[in-house]
């Protein structure tokens, strides 16, 4: 059975964390300024073009002696099911691999209160933990920035017969996810090749609320979801009634962004 968590949020941008399972939820308001919103839309384009997926080519046959390419030729293939072990058609499937600086791994700015010298420390404050409330604004530059982003590997949809293959993947740790209108599904910190990766959509999270400006319902709003976890970015719009809707998602962290 699906779960829904309704949110009732401000523009400008309001900011939510989700903690969805069995931890519970956790919330917070923040009044960031439109300008912090306004800096990180003005790098969101190059944030965006870096997280592309990187076009394989053919090298030459004079390069094939000297470039390494077994690694690049990294594949993960399997199937998709539901929790009866029904395969299903039609499911999209994402590998996606983690950015240098992960969201959730940022550090809290020097300047947020008990954060002097945390640098140094043996086990640094992050922000998405340790600080939220004092620098809510250089968050939502950040998330509006999409800093930290996850990069898309590869994408496919499923057979008839429920399989998927993800080729030509980079090197080191994956998420991969599946998704469709009906359920999700996630692994994490998938490593190496693997030919029977079976992933199990369940009904997951839907994600759905108001966006409010000034107490009026706000058409049109941008909506940014952000899975603490992976660091993938999902967007959507609010419609004419301020409503908005993201989802079904697997359960996890999330942090959710109106502007």
């Amino acid at each position: 059975m699906s779960r829904t968590r309704e949110r009732r949020i401000r523009s400008g941008g309001a900011f939510t964390m989700l903690t969805v399972g069995v931890l519970g939820m956790l919330a917070w308001d923040a009044r960031s300024t439109s300008e912090a919103v306004d800096r990180g839309a003005g790098v969101a384009a190059s944030s965006q073009a870096a997280n592309r997926i990187e076009g394989t080519g053919t090298p030459g046959m004079a390069a094939l002696g000297s470039i390494p390419q077994p690694e690049k030729r990294r594949r993960i293939r399997g199937t998709v099911v539901d929790a009866r072990g029904v395969p299903l058609a039609g499911v999209r499937v994402s590998a996606l691999s983690r950015a240098e600086e992960p969201l959730a791994e940022l550090p809290c700015p020097d300047w947020a209160p008990g954060t002097g010298g945390s640098r140094s420390k043996e086990k640094p404050l992050h922000l998405l933990h340790d600080c939220r409330q004092a620098a809510q604004d250089i968050l939502t530059e950040w998330v509006s920035s999409r800093m930290g982003e996850a990069i898309l590997q590869a994408e496919t949809v499923t057979d008839g017969d429920g399989t998927y293959a993800l080729d030509g993947l980079d090197v080191g740790i994956l998420s991969v996810w599946a998704l469709s209108e009906d359920g999700a599904a996630v692994q994490q910190g998938i490593l190496g090749t693997h030919d029977r990766l079976q992933l199990v959509l369940a009904p997951g999270l839907r994600v759905e609320g108001t966006v409010f400006g000034e107490d009026v319902p706000l058409p049109g709003a941008r909506i940014s979801l952000v899975s603490v976890a992976t660091d993938r970015y999902f967007d959507g719009t609010a419609g004419p009634d301020g409503r908005f809707h993201i989802g079904p998602l697997p359960y996890g962290h999330y942090v959710l962004l109106a502007k």
